[in-house]
């Protein structure tokens, strides 16, 4: 059941008026999905501050028009590390934490994200950056609707 903000706002109220005797409890808890939303947003911010990354340019790549960029800026690249780790699916170091990533894909649908990751992932070392750089990019491209950007 979704609250509207009076209906809030009459809990608050009967509850300090002590109609709460009167009224059942009502529980007010956030969409698991508004929730990710909220804490994604927020990482987007921190990470294109932290990464001095020009906003345009992420919104470029969030949007798909990333060919347009050209030669994709350093600061883009240290952007997708940061948000692949403040989502916790990858570490500093760049390696990618399949078991968090598969979490989040419905179970019909895992087979195929492993696959992509196999495929989005270099076969030898390279810097995390250019790792979360180029696994972004990689995934968003082969499975967009659950990409995290």
């Amino acid at each position: 059941m979704r609250l509207t903000k009076i209906m809030v706002l009459f809990v608050i109220i009967g509850c300090a008026c002590g109609l709460s005797q009167t009224i059942p409890q009502i529980n007010v808890t956030m969409d698991n999905t508004e929730i990710r939303n909220q804490i994604m947003r927020k990482n987007m911010a921190n990470c294109t501050e932290e990464s001095k990354v020009n906003p345009d340019v992420v919104m470029k790549f969030r949007t798909g028009k990333w060919k347009r960029i050209g030669k994709e800026p350093l600061s883009l690249k240290k952007w997708a590390l940061c948000i692949l780790v403040k989502a916790d699916m990858m570490s500093q170091e760049g390696v990618l934490k399949q078991d968090v990533v598969l979490a989040s894909i419905p179970e019909k649908d895992r087979d195929k994200a492993e696959r992509v990751i196999d495929k989005c992932l270099y076969k030898k070392r390279h810097s995390a950056i250019d790792i979360a750089w180029h696994y972004i990019r990689c995934f968003r491209n082969r499975l967009p609707k659950y990409s995290i950007i």
